[in-house]
């Protein structure tokens, strides 16, 4: 089964969102809590990101805009960029 990595941080109302989608579409994900975590942060500054959650598959950002990008893909959408993805990780 696939499975997203989330970028999360503490009292973040998006995320707690995210997470219940992502649980309403029966989607696995594994949960990376950024609050205090300086290396992480930085991580996510280097990759242009201000903002909590992000969405990554496989190294590679899933989409942008975190929560409100997750939730304007239809499930097709999702579906394809799983498929890109994939083929682009090989």
């Amino acid at each position: 089964m696939r499975t997203l990595t989330i970028y999360t941080k503490k009292n973040c109302p998006y995320c707690e969102l995210l997470k219940m989608s992502l649980d309403t579409k029966n989607m696995k994900y594994e949960e990376i809590d950024v609050t205090n975590n300086k290396e992480l942060i930085e991580f996510l500054k280097s990759n242009g990101h201000r903002t909590v959650p992000q969405i990554y598959y496989k190294n590679h950002l899933f989409v942008k805009g975190g929560y409100e990008g997750f939730i304007a893909m239809s499930s097709n959408d999702i579906e394809k960029r799983f498929q890109e993805i994939e083929k682009n990780s090989v």
